[in-house]
């Protein structure tokens, strides 16, 4: 009878563990001892990303342990790989080094032969992974003097292991019918498989005739097979027939049925490139028509390895990779985090921040998803120093908190105080997305260094041609900005707009430079840049178009792109905002006092980016999802008075008293205790 009792969590974590300060909670069954070497001979891993194969290594000397441990002198490991090869030669390679002690060898044999599977697009890379899997057989080897070669077995040949190739290309543009069919016929997939199998211990006179033997099944498939299908069909049967493993070659596709014999793995593990689609636009485009998910034009080509991944994956099955963490909050994780939540079960979320774990220089995280249903509970923990690093097992046991992660909106890991915040923020809050206003940036000129002038030149232009004042504004910049007001620092911007229509719905024309023959000759100076960038409109004199023009002349509140802490500000007057720094129309003390508050720094510092040095991205993204409640006619009026008193206060003192009674009137709104206020002040 089939025993399916499960092995508990506490005895797998202890077995797994390389510290075993107490390992009396180990206690294995023999019964359990061989369900843990069953299940190990037949998992499946692959890296899709190996590299150099620091994951496929680690893997190794991980199972390795367990076995040490499980299965001391290797008899059940043993018994499992003769069972299952049909080389002669490996039967008798077994035997041998099972009757001279050598059971490390065994076991790191049986491993790579048939659990673990490599994938980079580098020829180098995998040719290192190959090496250093020799490497970790040779030295489980002993001299024996009096045998061939004195007692030393041959390199196994790892062509069907790691492979060279592009990850991300997958041969879907195959008749999938048409795919179907290679491999129905089972004799000649049984051939290649026995050729897998002996190729892995082949002499070199042998590894020529099962190279030979596997090409000549290749064609054979193909041939019996691409007839009546439309030539794009049969060009990409021809790709796959032409696929040659044995040439240090890196192939433009990755197949993994056709490649290592299997269409998915119970497990994927990788440390991906991280490299922004728009510094590889070429690439880009065509992984857009792959019609990934997860694809974003401004997005990390990380992404699209998760979803691959995952694609990877047999029902059930896990990823784990660890990556950088931008794609938690940053708009271009979007769509991979409404992937996750919606084809994956995240099952445990690990946030590096700022604490470098390896030799990358940006901050990472670590992720462990399983391919099934969103069981909306996340174990999610942040580790906030390098001490809590070195013993990342127990610091992980004690800071986890439990959070459903089910939409594409910001991930924030939150212990259950600052869940408790959220909550109630959320409770009272309305979104500002969701508000009676409008949250942009401010306008990008694509060359500042033509459409932003100082106020000498303003006054030389304006001496020149009079009409100049006409399309000449003031304009604040992100560092002209400040909590509660600003210090304009005597710039202005060239308005040459691209036409729009105002509130009222009337057509405003472009600007038409030959009015300005002034403005004109100097933006003639910087024609070799306003000519070639983007960020123009009807001509390279005009700026980008921008629906909102009117919103400059109204109320506004306006704040820079990146702060240390919230420097929000009120502008009354006509003044224009240069972006990234982003306004919002209209303006009111009344929401001023909440973005300014403690409690909407907390809330940026909750879902925002963080930058080197402490600063944070202010961006419209974060702000729009800050709830805050809307009017109440009475506490607006307070808020307002309070305002106008810090406003004209000359007194420190004064201001800091009236900003601290802005915040407990907003503590008191959204219901905080003491405990949550210490938390949102610290």
């Amino acid at each position: 009878m089939k025993d399916n009792t499960k092995i508990t969590g506490d005895k797998l974590s202890t077995l797994i563990s390389y510290s075993k300060e107490d390992d009396s909670g180990l206690l294995l069954t023999a019964n359990e001892n061989g369900k843990i070497v069953n299940a190990l001979s037949a998992v499946s891993i692959i890296d899709p990303a190996c590299g150099s194969g620091a994951f496929p290594i680690g893997i190794l000397q991980k199972v390795v342990y367990i076995l040490q441990q499980v299965d001391p002198n290797a008899k059940l490991w043993a018994a499992k790989q003769y069972s299952s090869v049909t080389s002669a030669e490996l039967k008798q390679e077994i035997k041998q080094k099972q009757e001279r002690g050598l059971f490390d060898y065994i076991r790191k044999l049986g491993i790579i032969r048939e659990s673990i599977f490599g994938v980079d697009i580098q020829t180098i890379a995998t040719e290192i992974t190959k090496l250093r899997c020799f490497l970790s057989l040779i030295v489980e080897e002993t001299v024996e003097d009096d045998e061939p070669n004195r007692g030393i077995q041959p390199l196994p040949n790892l062509d069907f292991k790691f492979l060279a190739a592009n990850t991300l290309v997958r041969m879907e543009s195959v008749a999938e019918q048409g795919k179907r069919m290679l491999f129905e016929d089972q004799s000649h997939i049984n051939e290649l498989k026995r050729i897998r199998d002996e190729y892995f211990t082949a002499e070199p006179d042998e590894r020529a005739e099962l190279e030979v033997e596997f090409k000549d099944i290749q064609r054979t498939m193909f041939q019996m097979n691409i007839s009546g299908y439309a030539k794009s069909a049969s060009d990409r049967y021809k790709l796959l027939s032409e696929w040659n493993p044995f040439e240090n070659e890196s192939t433009s596709w990755f197949d993994p049925e056709w490649m290592f014999g299997t269409q998915c793995f119970d497990i994927v593990i990788a440390n991906p490139p991280y490299i922004h689609l728009e510094h590889i636009k070429e690439q880009s485009a065509y992984y857009k028509t792959l019609n990934f998910n997860t694809y974003e034009a401004r997005g990390d080509i990380y992404a699209l390895f998760y979803e691959k991944g995952i694609q990877l994956l047999k029902a059930g099955g896990f990823l784990c990779y660890i990556t950088s963490n931008k794609w938690m909050r940053a708009a271009y994780g979007k769509s991979l985090r409404r992937f996750f939540a919606n084809f994956t079960n995240p099952i445990q979320l690990i946030d590096f921040a700022g604490q470098q774990v390896f030799d990358a220089t940006v901050d990472t995280n670590i992720i462990l998803l399983s391919k099934t249903k969103n069981q909306q509970s996340t174990n999610a923990v942040i580790v906030k120093d390098k001490e809590s690093i070195r013993n990342m097992s127990v610091y992980v046991k004690q800071n986890n908190a439990t959070i459903p992660f089910t939409t594409s909106e910001s991930w924030a890991i939150l212990s259950p105080i600052e869940q408790s915040i959220k909550r109630k923020i959320e409770a009272v809050g309305t979104p500002l997305k969701d508000w009676d206003i409008r949250i942009n940036y401010g306008i990008k000129t694509g060359c500042n260094d033509a459409f932003i002038i100082n106020g000498a030149k303003r006054a030389e232009l304006i001496h020149s041609d009079p009409r100049s004042a006409e399309i000449i504004r003031p304009i604040l910049r992100g560092k002209d900005i400040r909590r509660y007001g600003y210090n304009f620092a005597n710039q202005y911007l060239i308005a040459t707009h691209n036409g729009y229509r105002d509130d009222n719905g009337n057509e405003v024309l472009p600007i038409d430079i030959n009015d300005y023959p002034s403005i004109k000759a100097h933006l003639d100076k910087y024609w070799n840049v306003i000519s070639v960038r983007t960020d123009k409109g009807v001509t390279p004199y005009n700026l980008r178009n921008c629906a909102y023009m009117d919103d400059f002349s109204k109320q506004k509140i306006v704040w820079g792109n990146l702060n240390l802490k919230a420097q929000y500000a009120l502008v009354n007057e006509t003044i224009f905002v240069n972006a990234p720094s982003p306004i919002i129309t209209p303006g009111s003390e009344y929401l001023l006092a909440f973005l300014n508050s403690n409690t909407g720094d907390w809330w940026i510092k909750l879902l925002g980016v963080g930058r080197s040095g402490g600063f944070l991205e202010y961006k419209p993204m974060f702000v729009e999802l800050f709830p805050v409640p809307l009017s109440n006619i009475e506490i607006e009026k307070q808020i307002t008075a309070l305002i106008h008193i810090r406003q004209i206060s000359k007194d420190a003192d004064e201001i800091i008293k009236i900003e601290k009674l802005i915040d407990q009137m907003i503590y008191s709104i959204y219901s905080f205790t003491e405990e949550e206020i210490a938390l949102i002040e610290s």
